[in-house]
């Protein structure tokens, strides 16, 4: 633990006034990490969704070691590339959806988020259609934190103190099973929210709109997944009135959900996939944007006035790109898409099974990405004050014990890594019971 005083000197993110103390972490190996006091703890979130192959991987060490070796730094800028950037490139074509082929690498997710809206607009002005600037976002929704991405994400506390949201940036109601109030008499909840999708579509105008950014599952706001009927739906409302559809994969890519990317659940494509995390399991930063052929194609015919132009010093870095490449090659070797698909429908059984007190309300997920939904009424599904702060106190509870975990609000999310074993799962389980009847004092 490193005392408040200390902390001055750096800026904490998402810093809580009321703590004293931060965790310093030092060192770990497979799906366990360590803090400077000695403390080892199982991630169950894998740092921040992103370390999906562990800690101290050997093969990912020596990726980065062996490419810095060669070329630290290969600009990809104004004529320019390096090896890594371009080999990587080709084999994301080989595993995103058909019709999406081309690259843009950034340093994080939220980058890539920033990139993918600038193209949407960029797309409608080279079709003469330079009124096509909104970007409508999901309820609940987060795509990062720069102004651009709290505009569009649908979770205020992200905005609170940074001023009103840019313009052009609206939020749509998210098809939330477990708490949705706006479904009509025999609606589904992914029904209501497509109809409500399309009623602001209808009021905003299609001509105004350049793209809508989902999450195929909506993570920070605690593993929202959506009912089987409303990707599909929103999809074919896209393509209706012309708006670019944006699949924020930052979290959900590279294996998490049980498939290489979220939307396949859905037989889903989307026109522009943005990722980061988990692309590199976390070693170093990238992030990315790929683009559906057409998009492509009027990228590389820009010419003049009309080029597309976006840059970024740390675009296809070479040693994050040669790290990348190798995390690929061990999900493939080790067969861990399967691996996350099969541990996630036992992590969902063991909790299903294991949480039975009345204060659970829901357990979801979507391949090692599982959310648990304290409520303080199940029958009214009424949630606990905010005040009582029940989700990081648990959190709290569950580290003093050794697993790490995260809080949305009321809802705990886990996000183990791949190569956690089914004893692992069995440990998160256990302890995220006691955390709970402890906290609630069950």
């Amino acid at each position: 633990m490193v005392s408040s005083d200390k902390l001055r000197y750096m800026l904490h993110s998402l810093p809580d006034a009321n703590a004293t103390e931060v965790t310093v972490l030092c060192g770990g190996e497979g799906p366990y990490i360590h803090d400077t006091q000695g403390r080892r703890y199982l991630d169950a979130v894998s740092g921040v969704w992103n370390v999906s192959l562990g800690y101290g991987r050997a093969d990912l060490i020596a990726a980065a070691d062996a490419q810095m070796r060669r070329l630290a730094y290969g600009s990809t800028y104004a004529g320019f590339a390096n090896e890594p950037a371009l080999a990587l490139a080709e084999e994301i074509s080989k595993i995103v959806y058909p019709s999406l082929n081309s690259t843009y690498f950034t340093a994080s997710g939220a980058d890539a988020n920033e990139v993918a809206v600038k193209t949407a607009r960029y797309y409608w002005h080279r079709h003469g259609l330079p009124s096509k600037t909104k970007v409508l976002g999901l309820d609940h929704g987060f795509y990062g934190t720069t102004l651009a991405m709290i505009s569009a994400s649908g979770l205020p506390a992200f905005r609170s103190g940074f001023g009103p949201r840019l313009p052009g940036f609206y939020t749509v109601p998210a098809p939330y099973p477990y708490r949705c109030d706006f479904a009509r008499s025999n609606e589904s909840p992914g029904a209501a929210a497509v109809r409500e999708l399309e009623r602001i579509v209808l009021a905003e105008g299609a001509k105004t709109i350049a793209a809508l950014i989902v999450e195929p599952v909506q993570g920070s706001a605690g593993v929202i997944v959506p009912p089987d009927d409303y990707l599909p739906a929103v999809r074919e409302i896209c393509n209706r009135h012309d708006i670019l559809l944006i699949s924020d994969e930052i979290i959900t890519g590279f294996g998490r959900t049980g498939e290489w990317f979220a939307m396949t659940h859905w037989d889903t494509e989307p026109d522009i996939v943005s990722f980061g995390k988990g692309v590199t399991s976390g070693y170093l930063p990238l992030g990315g944007m790929v683009v559906s052929d057409k998009i492509a194609d009027v990228i590389c015919s820009g010419t003049g006035e009309n080029k597309w132009v976006h840059s970024s010093t740390f675009s296809g870095h070479a040693v994050s790109c040669a790290v990348a490449l190798q995390v690929l090659k061990a999900i493939g070797d080790e067969q861990l898409i399967d691996r996350s698909k099969e541990l996630g429908v036992h992590l969902l059984e063991a909790l299903q099974d294991g949480l039975t007190s009345h204060v659970v309300g829901e357990v979801r997920g979507a391949g090692l990405m599982v959310g648990v939904e304290l409520v303080a009424d199940p029958v009214s599904r009424a949630p606990f004050d905010p005040s009582l702060r029940v989700g990081d106190r648990v959190r709290r509870k569950a580290q003093q014990s050794g697993v790490l975990v995260r809080s949305s609000g009321n809802t705990i999310n886990l996000a183990p890594p791949f190569v956690c074993s089914r004893a692992d799962i069995e440990t998160i389980v256990d302890i995220l019971r006691e955390a709970i009847t402890e906290v609630l004092d069950l």
